[in-house]
């Protein structure tokens, strides 16, 4: 019974699972900054002014890690896990788009504001937090365009089921 499809499903459910302890254990050693020009605004008028980016930032990254496990449905073979590596890498690509695009149309002040807002809700610094999605987004757009160059000019995937069929056949 070839059960690879789960893959997406079991890491899904781990993330979901470690993010808990994970997010306790960086705001343990990255608090948020002490002092902020936007101390001004009460905890509760940042959550008013942030709250509907922030809850539509956090439905896309779930949908980030779906479309991972959609592209399994749509035919990638399921011995290939790059769709995983690529949903968990769009579960921060797509949210801190989304935060981007509807801050910075406001002026780098709203930017600033909602990293503001998101530290002191996480009770964590952002700049961790910058490092995590800046890998992230370049381990996704290095596989995502080695993926699409392969397919474009017709190279054969190679790992270790291809080389020892290379082997035998050449044997």
């Amino acid at each position: 019974m070839n059960i690879k499809f789960l893959l997406p499903i079991f890491c899904g459910v781990v993330a979901v699972i470690l993010t808990p302890f994970i997010t306790a254990l960086l705001s343990r050693f990255s608090p948020p900054s002490k002092f902020s020009p936007y101390d001004g605004f009460s905890k509760e008028e940042l959550q008013h002014r942030n709250g509907v980016i922030n809850g539509v930032a956090s439905v896309l990254c779930f949908a980030g890690i779906w479309i991972g496990v959609a592209l399994y449905g749509l035919g990638v073979d399921k011995s290939n896990p790059w769709p995983v590596g690529l949903g968990f890498g769009l579960m921060a690509i797509l949210p801190v788009t989304f935060i981007t695009l509807a801050t910075l149309t406001q002026g780098i002040k709203r930017y600033e504001e909602f990293w503001r807002f998101y530290e002191l809700k996480n009770k964590m610094s952002i700049k961790i937090l910058g490092v995590i999605y800046f890998c992230s987004r370049y381990w996704v757009l290095f596989r995502l365009t080695n993926y699409c160059f392969s397919r474009l000019f017709h190279c054969p995937r190679r790992g270790p089921a291809l080389d020892r069929k290379f082997l035998e056949e050449k044997l």
